[in-house]
């Protein structure tokens, strides 16, 4: 896992992101997962054979966080979320 330096403080949360294909829904191993805290990116880790990771986020009330998994062959798929409470 490639772990950026995080300007953010305060308490971090597990999270785990689970990729599969849309259509076969099979898991995505090796695909990348980028992890966008107000549009800074935190986190830049792989999937593993199960096509899952645990990223460490860091939380913070009212913060974006968005989500972006991607794999040769295959489109983006942001996933937006915004805090509005501890996970």
């Amino acid at each position: 896992m490639k772990r950026l330096p995080c300007l953010l403080g305060g308490p971090m949360f597990t999270l785990k992101v689970q990729v599969n294909d849309i259509i076969s829904h099979q898991y995505l191993h090796h695909a990348v997962v980028d992890v966008f805290v107000n549009y800074t990116k935190t986190n830049s880790t792989l999937t593993g054979k199960n096509g899952a990771v645990l990223i460490q986020v860091p939380y913070q009330l009212g913060l974006s966080l968005t989500i972006v998994s991607y794999k040769d062959g295959y489109m983006l798929t942001p996933l937006p979320w915004k805090t509005g409470r501890m996970p």
